[in-house]
């Protein structure tokens, strides 16, 4: 799978483990800001996280910006089998033993920003966001676990705590395909080298062209 300079190793540990994927489930990343106009029943922790719908929400908290935990809809698992050699999904199938858990995953975006027309009855907190793929948050492994620690270790690496991108965010390298065929072997990355096995722009490893 992908490596970047700045991930952190993902540890070993079971305590580690499940402390990182909690950490992760719980990341302001996942989460969109809403106004509690008192309309539903909410709870928030001490961050100003929804965790419960089931209180009543007292008087003076109408108006209070909260933030909507979505990450349920954000991550996105699939699985597939590759050859175990070269980490691939071969055409033929019978060279695909090897497991792998795949993500895909982004935060929301506000789509108000970006669209044109504005829905009947306007924007509001409900109808204003957006899915997004993060490429740079792509990642795979072996067992699920896994591809979600290391999920968590690009989430560092490319957020804060405050889920905004960090001010030192690296641009991405636009990989293409010679004669527009989109098979490995025309692939040419756009990646440079280093000098230490990583790119000088992106961070991430340097896939050689073949």
């Amino acid at each position: 799978m992908r490596i970047h300079r700045f991930q952190k190793d993902v540890p070993l540990d079971p305590a580690e483990r499940k402390r990182m994927i909690d950490w992760l489930q719980v990341h302001r990343v996942w989460t969109v800001p809403i106004v509690d106009d008192g309309t539903e029943l909410l709870a928030t922790d001490e961050n100003d996280m929804l965790i419960d719908s089931d209180v009543v929400t007292r008087p003076e908290d109408v108006g209070k910006v909260i933030y909507r935990n979505l990450h349920h809809a954000l991550i996105h698992i699939t699985w597939m089998y590759v050859n175990p050699l070269t980490d691939i999904q071969e055409d033929d199938e019978s060279l695909n033993t090897a497991f792998r858990a795949c993500i895909e995953a982004g935060p929301m975006y506000d789509r108000s920003l970006v669209m044109e027309e504005e829905p009947e009855g306007g924007w509001n907190d409900y109808n204003k966001w957006g899915v997004s793929r993060d490429v740079d948050l792509d990642c795979w492994a072996a067992d699920l676990e896994t591809a979600l620690c290391d999920l968590a270790t690009l989430v560092d690496v490319f957020y804060g705590e405050d889920g905004q991108d960090r001010h030192d965010r690296p641009e991405q390298c636009q990989a293409t395909f010679r004669d527009d065929v989109v098979e490995i072997e025309n692939y040419v990355s756009g990646c440079t080298d280093a000098g230490d096995g990583f790119c000088v722009r992106c961070g991430f490893a340097v896939i050689p062209t073949p």
